[in-house]
């Protein structure tokens, strides 16, 4: 009983994290080289995913919506025709007003036994997000 009454506690003083998560969105990061734009653009509704990367629109899913520091994190996997199997990670900053999103590209290759490794990543970058909570 004692149990119960503490977990009744922790919820009325701790709302529900899952209540401030994104349900979908969009962010888009731009990355111009020579005038050329390769920018990557992500769009999210629960779990179905749309990647738009290098000329290309694919289908991902997102893997991973969770809190972080007060914000979110999110993993959406792809596979891209050129690199395989992606995975787009975005961060809300903790406690920036108004909000910083942050993206990055990790890519995978896997070995013979079925372990996926990483075999690149694109580092972190400021990103332009829209979300609907």
């Amino acid at each position: 009983m004692k149990i119960r009454k503490i977990a009744l506690l922790l919820l009325i003083a701790f709302p529900s994290v899952a209540a401030s998560l994104p349900v979908a969105g969009t962010c888009k990061l731009d990355q111009e080289v020579a005038g050329i734009n390769f920018g990557t653009a992500v769009t999210w509704k629960g779990s179905d995913a749309t990647v738009a990367t290098g000329g290309n629109k694919l289908s991902g899913n997102v893997v991973g919506l969770r809190d972080h520091s007060g914000g979110f994190k999110l993993s959406v996997r792809y596979e891209d025709p050129i690199m395989g199997l992606s995975e787009i990670i975005i961060f809300e900053m903790p406690s920036s007003e108004p909000p910083v999103h942050r993206m990055a590209t990790v890519t995978y290759d896997m070995v013979e036994n079925g372990e996926r490794v990483v075999s690149s990543v694109n580092p972190f970058e400021d990103a332009v997000c829209a979300v609907l909570e």
